[in-house]
């Protein structure tokens, strides 16, 4: 799982955001602490920043994180498509989830090139609901959240077509106030 935390604070605020994967981290940008979480300043224009303990400052579009899942989600619909259809079937599914154009480019230039250098033709895309996303990879943020937008998607290589049912997906919430974006991807390649 690799996901992508964008925070737009309606004014420049300090956060303190924990994770608590069914699992375990294996890799953090700014560096997570394990006790105290990442304690940053966020901005409105979604900008993050951190003060490291020689006062060195350094800014970040999002917090991002891999982590080794224990368990996922049983999945049971979704869609199907060849992997050639994945720079337009994305953005639209993404979009349609409440993504931005910012955070769903960041999205294809993590996922496209990961995606497209599996051999397999095609792949079953399953996006997981909020509820699916807070059991395996609960967040503890102590700023006041009033819009929050989670995407988790599962991505399971096929060498052929499967019959699934089709997904339906539903609508995000509408963005106001303090507001979580995130977006993540589950690899299976079992």
């Amino acid at each position: 799982s690799k996901p992508a935390i964008y925070l737009y604070p309606q004014k420049e605020t300090s956060v303190t955001v924990k994770l608590h994967p069914e699992g375990f981290l294996t890799l953090s940008d700014p560096p997570y602490n394990s006790e105290k979480g990442w304690q940053v300043i966020a901005y409105p224009d979604g900008t993050i920043q951190t003060t490291d303990n020689k006062q060195q400052i350094t800014k970040y579009p999002y917090l991002y994180y891999e982590a080794r899942l224990e368990k996922i989600p049983v999945v049971t619909s979704g869609f199907v498509i060849k992997k050639s259809d994945l720079t337009s079937f994305l953005p639209d599914k993404l979009h349609s989830l409440g993504l931005n154009n910012r955070e769903i480019q960041d999205y294809m230039e993590y996922w496209l090139p990961r995606l497209n250098n599996i051999s397999e033709n095609y792949l079953l895309i399953y996006f997981m609901n909020k509820n699916q996303i807070d059991t395996i990879e609960p967040l503890d943020i102590d700023m006041k959240i009033d819009s929050e937008i989670r995407i988790r998607t599962y991505f399971k290589p096929l060498i052929s077509p499967i019959d699934i049912k089709q997904q339906n997906l539903e609508p995000p919430p509408v963005r106001n106030g303090n507001a979580l974006v995130e977006w993540g991807g589950i690899l299976d390649k079992q």
